[in-house]
């Protein structure tokens, strides 16, 4: 298999308008995934692992556990190989330490992946770094430890500001704008989330600056919803503005 059989192909490239003061348009794909499926259909994307990832779906304890892993992996090479025009197979992903999954091939090609429940994500783009988050609105239960140990003092300011009742889905965007960065940065949790600062004008604006320690970092966030009542976030490295193409998967992606 070449290519993705029903699926749309479209150039990511990040691009300058034909003005050199132009804004970067960042072009991105971005793919929603059902991470259910039946047991045919898992077992026929499970030929798409590499060995060690079927043994790492074997030893999961709860089935669907291993159901969700074999079909986010398989549709992250199946989805790479379409964008480089390639089969499945000849994909090979790379995990160097301190930094983010990568390709071995077709370097230029940048990738996320994401993954809640039943729902899992995957943005891709061209020569830029980037990463994604997914969340469910966070519950209110949860919100008071977030707030004391995950929010920048200029963001936890806004949240009191804010009345109660719009807190829970403030904070879940905030939160995915966080994941969103550091998976960016290949460096998960090795930056403390308060001190990483996504506070634009308004949740949903798309170019904003990212503070770390005190340094001002050009980073592109655009927020978008992977499903009713969820919170995404696509972040990619400089500053410009991110155009989201949602991608239809199709429903024998596997062969």
């Amino acid at each position: 298999m070449s290519r993705l059989a029903g699926a749309e192909s479209t150039d990511c490239a990040a691009v300058r308008g034909p003005e050199s003061s132009a804004a970067l348009i960042i072009h991105v794909d971005l793919w929603t995934l059902p991470l259910d499926g039946a047991p045919q259909d898992v077992e026929a994307a499970s030929y798409w692992l590499t060995a060690e990832e079927r043994g790492r779906a074997s030893r999961f304890q709860d089935e669907p556990d291993a159901v969700r892993f074999v079909l986010r992996r398989a549709m992250r090479r199946v989805l790479l190989g379409h964008h480089c025009g390639v089969t499945p197979g000849e994909i090979s992903i790379r995990q160097e330490a301190g930094g983010p999954p990568r390709l071995t091939d077709h370097r230029a090609v940048q990738f996320s992946t994401a993954h809640r429940e039943n729902i899992g994500v995957v943005v891709i783009a061209n020569r830029l770094a980037v990463g994604v988050d997914i969340e469910p609105l966070i519950p209110d239960d949860g919100l008071t430890d977030l707030i004391a140990t995950c929010l920048h003092p200029r963001e936890a300011a806004v949240c009191r500001a804010l009345p109660r009742a719009d807190r829970a889905a403030w904070l879940t965007q905030i939160w995915t704008r966080k994941e969103a960065f550091l998976k960016m940065r290949g460096v998960g949790f090795a930056i403390e989330p308060r001190d990483v600062c996504v506070l634009p004008e308004s949740v949903g604006t798309t170019s904003t600056v990212t503070e770390h320690d005190h340094r001002s970092e050009p980073v592109t966030l655009a927020d978008f919803e992977p499903c009713p009542g969820w919170c995404g976030t696509i972040a990619v490295e400089g500053a410009g503005e991110v155009v989201i193409r949602p991608c239809v998967l199709p429903g024998s992606w596997w062969r």
